[in-house]
Order: C-alpha cells, then structure tokens, then sequence
C-alpha cells in the first residue's frame, strides 16, 4: 500500500485527494489553461496536479480520441463553442462532454489511430521531431469524417 500525501503533508500535500484510478493507465491528459488546447496520449501510470485535465473512457478507442481532439476541427470548436478566458482555451468536463464527437467506421478509426502512433514513435525518439505532416493527414480524414465543404475547411484552417 502507497502513502497517499494528504494536505496534513504540508507544504507538499493535496489539497483534496484524487481517485487512483485517473492516474494510472492509459489515458489522454490536457492542460487545462493554454494558449491552444493539446491532447496528449499516456498509458503508463503519470500522476498530474490539478492544472492537468484527465480523460479516460472505455467507450471509444483513446488514441483515436486523441487524434480527433487535437485536430483543427476541434480546435476551431473549443474557440466557438467551449471555455475560453481572454485568449486562453480551458479544458474542462463540460466543454468536452458537448462536442459531437462522431463514431467512426472502424478503417477510420484504424486510420487514425495508427496516425497517432507514428505522431507518438516519433515525438518518443525526437520530441522536437516535425509531425505536421501527419497531423494534416488527421486533420483531412476528420473533415471528411464530419463532411466539411472546401469552404468550411477554409474557415477553420484561417484561409478565408
């Protein structure tokens, strides 16, 4: 059995302790105040103060997830629709919990998926190594997977 560090643990104590659970395995974790919201993919035990975010679900695949939350789709949502202070997105349960997000067909979500795990091999190897060109390729597959016109895409991609 661990020590759970309690608030009696002064200076370094919890303020309200947390659920185990939110911290260990896989999981998809986000800073809740940033100048642009990013969703990041773990699945090894990684303990988070409260200016962290934590997503866990069993209902849809993680990694997926996390390729659709951090694409430009997404990002243009939490603008418009989610929290923002002054020109900071906040990541919290309610914003969240109201994106539409879309069940795939399962080769998109392969698609995706396998996406995301070269976009993690190769910020694993280089942390700094450019994966744009791979977070393009997710980007395409969610406007087709949500049906956006060239137009659309125009507006969320700033070019118009």
């Amino acid at each position: 059995m661990i020590d759970i560090i309690t608030s009696d643990n002064h200076p370094y104590g919890l303020h309200r302790s947390r659920d185990e659970k939110f911290f260990t395995g896989e999981k998809i974790i986000s800073i809740r105040k940033s100048g642009e919201p990013v969703f990041t993919y773990t699945n090894f035990d990684c303990y988070v103060s409260q200016t962290f975010y934590i997503i866990k679900t069993q209902r849809i695949n993680q990694k997926y997830l996390v390729g659709l939350l951090n694409s430009n789709l997404m990002k243009f949502w939490l603008r418009h629709k989610g929290k923002m202070q002054g020109y900071l997105f906040q990541v919290d349960k309610e914003p969240l919990l109201e994106i539409p997000i879309i069940a795939p067909t399962i080769e998109i979500q392969g698609m995706i998926t396998k996406l995301v795990e070269r976009i993690l091999a190769a910020k694993g190897v280089n942390p700094q190594a450019d994966t744009s060109a791979l977070e393009k390729e997710i980007d395409e597959l969610v406007y087709e997977l949500y049906g956006l016109t060239d137009e659309e895409i125009k507006i969320i991609e700033g070019q118009d």
